[in-house]
């Protein structure tokens, strides 16, 4: 039978697979929407390099932008300036933005905020 295809078929007539997938994009559009409602209950460490030693989910979002800054506090400014300029040079090569260090304790929204506790050290 040359030039002819055969088709294989699941054993459903063609009126009920037919209708079946006319239900498929609609049941798949309401589970994806439903999803989206739902949130979790806690929120996963993030994967970063270096790992982060703590994390503490909080309620709220972040958006970084052309007018985000990193904000080192004046207390931490020794030990972490050298930090904040190699992670503005890296957020640049990543963003294609000029992201400002500066030193403060007023970070603004949109920033990123570094500072070493009491506990924390350099190395």
């Amino acid at each position: 039978m040359k030039g002819r295809t055969r088709r294989a078929t699941l054993g459903h007539s063609g009126a009920f697979a037919s209708s079946y997938a006319g239900l498929v994009l609609p049941v798949a559009l309401m589970v994806f929407q439903m999803g989206a409602l739902v949130q979790p209950a806690r929120a996963e460490q993030p994967w970063t390099i270096p790992a982060l030693q703590e994390w503490t989910d909080r309620a709220g979002s972040y958006t970084f932008g052309p007018g985000s800054r990193i904000v080192v506090n004046p207390a931490s400014s020794g030990e972490l300036s050298t930090t904040a300029s190699t992670f503005s040079g890296e957020l640049a090569v990543l963003t294609g933005l000029t992201v400002p260090v500066v030193t403060g304790t007023s970070p603004q929204a949109g920033d990123i905020s570094l500072a070493l506790g009491a506990a924390d050290s350099q190395g």
